[in-house]
């Protein structure tokens, strides 16, 4: 592929690339003590109760999460939504919202004598009651026997904000220990960013490649010593938020934001509030003049999940994909299982399957649906879309 004489890339990033550079980073690194801890209790009295759940830092969230602990972010996410949006049809309010509101109204702890079944309530056996009792058990920690009566939807909402609020802060307190504990990981990320950056190019430190990178990560080893010039604070977002800032868990908000109750937790209405903005790493090359284009958009360490469609339709909305020139170029390795590599196969083909169907999802947008249907076909003959292993 012919290169412009200043030529633009953006470089989008996962939890894959801190995962690869050997941060522990990942949903079941940082849930796995906290999973511990609630698995531990076994004191269902008030102040018993109460007290484990301080000493831990847990919060309701954990609770919610505990029922899906092999989920991964995308699925996370899901659990989210599942707890705060109202369905479309069916029940006029979220069925979790109206047990949970009833079952709070109700003492949620236990009274001596109690029976146990392994660490649960016998009367929690059930995997959904365990999950409800112990959510209520944190809600009425916070809100007291003065205000259960009054207790309803309205007050529920901002709970479950606040409470992520303190998930959130709990992870960006691990990931800050995991990075400080890692002091080969500024080196690893340097090299594979370095690595990244430079392939299609002739060599990024001659000052002709303006680089942009969009990462979905908390951290920041991105610098203008890694990549030359091209490289600055201005050309790096990091969209859900930074370990030097607020950090952001947050659900699709593409079918809820007209939902009032759900809107504060969409990583929509999140990312505007922080001021975070997709379009500063868009064709961002003042020096490259009128009518530049960003030539490659490259993929890495990216799940390429639903939750985050929305923000690469705005991104091949804004290079104009179907008609324009830029290159899309997903990487991948083989990964890790029971310390054995996965075959080269296996890691190539789900990436292929992940870049069909988000390929697939961005055509049904267009305008022209003809266009829609042919796009992974015409970037394939055009020389515009690669699967490759870094």
């Amino acid at each position: 592929m012919a290169v412009s004489a200043t030529a633009h890339q953006l470089i989008i990033v996962g939890n894959g690339f801190d995962i690869e550079c050997g941060l522990n980073s990942q949903f079941s690194s940082f849930f796995a003590s906290r999973f511990k801890d609630i698995d531990n209790i076994n004191d269902y009295e008030e102040t018993a109760w109460s007290a484990a759940v301080e000493k831990a830092g847990l919060t309701a969230w954990d609770f919610i999460l505990r029922r899906s602990s092999d989920s991964d972010w995308c699925d996370i996410e899901e659990a989210i939504k599942r707890w705060v949006v109202t369905p479309r049809t069916g029940l006029p309010v979220n069925e979790r919202v109206h047990k949970t509101v009833g079952a709070t109204r109700k003492y949620p702890f236990a009274r001596h004598p109690y029976a146990l079944s392994g660490n649960r309530l016998i009367s929690e056996e059930n995997d959904d009651a365990y999950v409800y009792g112990n959510v209520c058990r944190r809600i009425w920690m916070l809100i007291g026997p003065t205000k259960v009566e009054s207790f309803g939807q309205k007050e529920l909402f901002p709970i479950l904000r606040s409470e992520l609020g303190l998930l959130e802060r709990a992870f960006e307190e691990y990931l800050r220990k995991e990075v400080a504990s890692k002091p080969d990981y500024q080196i690893k990320s340097r090299d594979l960013f370095e690595e990244l950056a430079r392939d299609g190019f002739p060599s990024p430190r001659h000052g002709i490649v303006d680089t942009s990178v969009l990462t979905f990560n908390y951290t920041n080893p991105f610098t203008d010593r890694m990549v030359g010039p091209g490289l600055d604070d201005d050309n790096v977002v990091n969209i859900h938020g930074h370990l030097n800032g607020e950090i952001i868990f947050g659900i699709d908000g593409t079918d809820c934001m007209n939902d009032d109750d759900a809107l504060p937790f969409t990583k929509t209405y999140r990312v505007v509030m922080a001021g975070n903005q997709i379009r500063q790493v868009l064709s961002h090359s003042d020096s490259a003049g009128e009518g530049a284009q960003t030539d490659y958009v490259k993929f890495y360490g990216h799940s390429l999940g639903k939750p985050d469609y929305s923000y690469f339709q705005s991104i091949f909305d804004g290079i104009e994909l179907y008609g324009g020139r830029t290159r899309l170029v997903f990487y991948y390795r083989p990964w890790l299982v029971d310390g054995s590599l996965v075959p080269e196969e296996v890691a190539r083909t789900g990436m292929v399957r992940k870049v069909s169907n988000l390929l697939n999802a961005y055509g049904k947008t267009l305008d022209n649906k003809d266009h829609g249907k042919n796009l992974m076909h015409r970037l394939m003959l055009e020389g515009r879309l690669e699967v490759k292993r870094i």
